[in-house]
């Protein structure tokens, strides 16, 4: 378990008013908060509340959740391919905007990605539209601390999926080594 502190939103430097965020592996009972989460955040694809709830059963040591005074306000789904043991894959993340901690999501990610860097993987993957400017700068900035290339490429052109759905283009970072 992690623990982020950092001064609340508004409260200026004579103030003690701190919020602290708590990373930690999630558990099947986080899934219907994160469903909740995922229903209430533009842009993510809809699972059920189920697929957390397994997510969490058998994929918790690629994923954390972000806590704030025990409300979940923030999670990232991932796993280590299994053809490729040494790559760990981000499948999804969100955080709640009305949390009051900046940078959370970019804590977050950087938290879960570092862990499993520790824990042997050299590359980490993610997809991502071409929009999404938050998770790119995420990635960017992850692949600088590390002074890590990236390499990019269409995973899944948009004609594989039955809506209007955006390519996927793979980001691969690395290789990556534990600091």
């Amino acid at each position: 378990m992690m623990i982020i502190t950092t001064p609340a939103a508004g409260a200026d430097q004579g103030t003690v008013a701190k919020k602290q965020a708590v990373f930690r592996a999630p558990v099947p009972e986080d899934g219907p908060a994160v469903w909740k989460l995922v229903e209430n955040t533009p842009g993510l694809d809809s699972n059920s509340v189920y697929y957390y709830t397994l997510w969490f059963r058998d994929f918790a040591d690629g994923s954390l959740v972000a806590t704030v005074d025990d409300e979940l306000v923030g999670f990232l789904t991932g796993y280590r391919r299994p053809d490729e043991p040494e790559t760990y894959f981000v499948w999804q993340t969100a955080v709640n905007p009305r949390h009051g901690i900046p940078f959370l999501g970019v804590k977050l990610f950087q938290a879960a990605a570092d862990q499993q860097v520790a824990n042997g993987a050299r590359y980490v993957e993610a997809t991502v539209s071409a929009e999404n400017k938050a998770i790119l700068m995420v990635l960017k900035q992850f692949a600088k601390k590390h002074s890590a290339p990236i390499e990019t490429r269409v995973l899944f052109p948009s004609s594989l999926f039955s809506d209007s759905h955006h390519d996927e283009v793979l980001y691969r970072i690395g290789p990556l080594t534990a600091d």
